[in-house]
Formats: C-alpha cells, structure tokens, sequence
C-alpha cells in the first residue's frame, strides 16, 4: 500500500479521514462544516465533516471521504494552504 508523507517528514498509511487544525474557533460551527464541505467536495465524495467543540477541540475539525484517494488528493493540494472564510 502506498504511503503518504506527514508533516513530520515520516511516513503514514493513508486513511480517508483528514485532520484539520488552526481553524478559527470564533466561526459557528454550521458555517465552518459547510464551508470546509465546499472547500474538500473538489477531491471527491465527503461523507462526514466533523467540527471540534469545547475547549480541547476547538479549532480543530476532521473531513472524511468515501474513498480513501480522495483523501490522498486533497491531503497533497490542500496541506499548508491557507484557509480563510
């Protein structure tokens, strides 16, 4: 199975569910689960966006695809890219 390089520089099974962090908390968390759906529906299917809530998950979100490609995709494209409202 093909490895996708982390940010740590090692390597990592892929996985179809994404973890997004250094999101801004002061967003409601409707619009930032439909604004991270539009933003990660261009690498394909997105079953679930999941948006951290409380004080150890806040900024924090997790985006999962129906295929496990998807998720390789948009981890390469998007990973350091900024993401503004």
């Amino acid at each position: 199975m093909a490895k996708v390089a982390s940010s740590d520089g090692g390597d990592v099974l892929p996985h179809r569910t994404l973890y997004i962090r250094n999101l801004d908390d002061r967003v409601q968390k409707t619009v930032q689960k439909r604004n991270l759906y539009l933003l990660f529906t261009e690498f394909g299917k997105v079953e679930k966006v999941l948006v951290g809530t409380g004080q150890k998950l806040r900024g924090q979100a997790w985006v999962t695809f129906a295929e496990t490609t998807s998720a390789i995709e948009a981890l390469r494209r998007r990973q350091g890219s900024p993401y503004f409202l």
